[in-house]
């Protein structure tokens, strides 16, 4: 763990002393580097893969995208493909066909 924190230290042009006292200049820059790393969240592509699914947006299904605004190319924009957080329940699309109200005469 000392090694660890001397290899921290290094990187962030700190004295590689492998020491880490409350509010010194390692616990600072820990803080600062976890604080960045919370604001990278993963957003993962997510398909539902039925028939109304372009080829394009199957084939990126599950893969990690820059942002939510991002679109896959060659997608004619028909396919209700969505954005998540990586980590969250991606929940199953429930899409029944349409039933016919009246009888038909």
């Amino acid at each position: 763990m000392i090694d660890a924190l001397k290899k921290f230290q290094r990187t962030q042009g700190l004295v590689p002393n492998g020491v880490m006292l409350p509010g010194d200049d390692t616990m600072q820059a820990i803080n600062k580097s976890l604080a960045a790393q919370e604001d990278k969240v993963k957003l993962i592509w997510c398909c539902p893969k039925d028939q109304k699914s372009c080829d394009a947006c199957i084939a990126r299904d599950g893969t990690i995208v820059d942002d939510e605004s991002e679109n896959t190319p060659n997608c004619k924009g028909n396919c209700r493909c969505w954005v998540t957080n990586e980590g969250m329940i991606t929940p199953v699309m429930y899409d029944p066909p349409i039933e016919k109200v009246y009888p038909e005469a």
